[in-house]
């Protein structure tokens, strides 16, 4: 599961995962589904539908027993990832300009997440929750930030999306 990946690899694979590799996989993703498969998307995109919306709603329940810094992110990417699913079989005009928006908004939030959470980690020794309590107030502040950037809160790149 791509959560291991991102929590057990260094931070710079996880820099290099959620910057670049997720990307080139949807890019792949979309060249492949719309140019080979563009018949059986049309029979089939209400089912894939909603297997990714029950998939989005179990990780979201999934989200409240997680302790691990990194886990929290990399689940963020995937629930971005399955946005990036439901525009694309959502059949729609617009879903191409979705889709290249919220991999591109993806790649600055989880870049800064991922790089923010290694610098705790490296000074804390600790992938918790808790080890937010030996930070400073400043990285807490901007942590605060870059996950409400995350979350798609006003004024961010992913509240146009």
């Amino acid at each position: 599961m791509i959560t291991e990946v991102h929590a057990e690899a260094s931070t710079s694979l996880s820099l290099l995962l959620a910057a670049l590799l997720l990307k080139l996989g949807l890019f792949g993703l979309l060249r492949f589904c719309f140019i080979s498969l563009s018949s059986i998307i049309y029979l089939f995109s209400l089912i894939l539908f909603i297997i990714i919306f029950i998939s989005m709603l179990s990780l979201v329940f999934y989200y409240f027993r997680l302790y691990d810094f990194k886990k929290i992110i990399a689940l963020s990417s995937i629930l971005h990832l399955n946005f990036s699913l439901i525009s694309l079989f959502s059949l729609s005009s617009l879903s191409y300009f979705v889709i290249i928006l919220n991999s591109i908004a993806h790649g600055f939030s989880s870049f800064s997440l991922f790089m923010l959470f290694g610098f705790i980690i490296n000074r804390t020794y600790s992938r918790f929750l808790d080890s937010l309590y030996f930070t400073s107030f400043i990285i807490r502040i901007i942590i605060f930030l870059f996950l409400l950037i995350n979350m798609s809160f006003p004024l961010s790149f992913y509240f146009i999306i």
